[in-house]
């Protein structure tokens, strides 16, 4: 639905339900709509006619035009200039991207996975190369946290073993070690069982 379509729909006591994701931000189509009719209503709240005493002293379109609308479209003009790269993405936000992306992978999508998607071009070439430069560092930080979780399993594993060898030998001290923690033992020295 059309910001132009919900002013023109009659509510009849019906309501637009707007959806959050779990950080709160809003969603779906609704999203889209509050956005729009934000925008409409808070464009200029000094052009807004309801806070003027008289209909006389409001201004008209054309004056509307000239004054406000000029100005930005020269200062959009600008903006674009200073532009150094545009995303892919087009005018979905970052969240609904995010949703549809999760949607059609059947898994949670971080924020960096959609930045990356976002800043790739449909043959998976990136947009500029500072792109695939933040792609990069984002990957090697990843890759980084992924061994360092590994590292920490490993040691984990490492203590729970001589945590039961140390249990076992306090229970059934002088007595010969099972087959099965002389094997740990010998892997947390790193022998490989031999």
């Amino acid at each position: 639905m059309s910001v132009r379509e919900a002013m023109e729909r009659p509510l009849n006591g019906s309501k637009i339900i707007l959806r959050f994701n779990e950080e709160l931000q809003a969603i779906d189509d609704e999203a889209s709509l509050l956005s729009g009719i934000l925008g409409v209503l808070g464009f200029d709240y000094s052009k807004f006619p309801i806070c003027e005493k008289s209909w006389a002293k409001v201004q008209g379109k054309d004056r509307v035009y000239n004054d406000c609308i000029k100005a930005k479209c020269k200062q959009n003009t600008l903006n674009r200039k200073k532009k150094l790269y545009t995303h892919t993405g087009g005018s979905k936000s970052l969240v609904m991207a995010r949703k549809e992306e999760s949607q059609k992978q059947g898994r949670r999508v971080g924020k960096g996975e959609v930045w990356i998607l976002k800043h790739k071009r449909p043959d998976g070439t990136y947009i500029h190369e500072e792109a695939q430069r933040i792609s990069e560092e984002a990957t090697a930080e990843k890759l980084k946290r992924k061994v360092m979780e590994d590292e920490v399993a490993a040691e984990k594993t490492k203590r729970q073993a001589i945590e039961s060898v140390l249990s076992y030998l306090v229970q059934q001290q002088g007595e010969e070690l099972r087959p099965d923690i002389t094997a740990r033992m010998n892997s947390l020295d790193g022998h490989g069982g031999k």
